[in-house]
């Protein structure tokens, strides 16, 4: 609830007031606090908690309302400044719906094994693609570059964004190859 307040309510409130001396955005909480405590509470969870329709409702329907003030947010900046911003706040809940649903499904149902074994080898090298991020972004656009001619621009943007981070997952097993590092990974 705080970060939802912090990153989310109180900027939006703040830009459609325009005031500018507000200033409550904290973004130790997001990075240090909130996630890893989300984390870890989706970890370490009863099985039977995401198992409950309330709170599947609850917070698939506070992600499409967030979803909803992010696309309002995002059209009234572009119109006042000519790029769209969004509020990390608002897109935090629709992560968690996301994580909430993943677990759900999880929960109930079993994947086949080749679909598990993906998902464990993507997992373990998200930890690479999260430190090389924009190198890898960067220099993966000329794909985006040389596609977008040919395809819509949607299309060659997935392409892109995965190269990139299937190359910092091979990074990332590559490196946990390494004696000194592999402790560390």
């Amino acid at each position: 609830i705080l970060y939802l307040l912090l990153e989310g309510v109180f900027p939006m409130i703040e830009y459609f007031w325009e005031n500018e001396a507000f200033g409550l955005m904290v973004p130790v909480v997001e990075n240090i606090i909130f996630f890893p405590l989300v984390g870890y509470f989706i970890e370490y969870q009863e099985d039977d908690v995401f198992r409950k329709k309330k709170i599947l409702a609850m917070v698939n329907g506070l992600a499409v309302a967030a979803l909803i003030m992010n696309m309002l947010y995002a059209v009234r900046t572009f119109q006042d400044t000519g790029w769209a911003e969004t509020l990390d706040g608002m897109t935090m809940l629709v992560g968690l719906a996301i994580f909430v649903d993943i677990r759900y499904v999880f929960g109930r149902c079993r994947m086949p094994r080749l679909f598990e074994k993906v998902v464990v080898w993507c997992g373990g090298g998200m930890f690479g693609v999260c430190l090389l991020e924009p190198q890898l972004r960067e220099g993966f656009f000329f794909l985006y570059r040389s596609l977008e001619p040919y395809i819509k621009w949607l299309p060659a943007a997935v392409i892109w964004l995965l190269a990139a981070m299937v190359m910092g997952i091979i990074i990332m097993y590559v490196l946990k190859k390494i004696p000194v590092l592999k402790k560390l990974f």
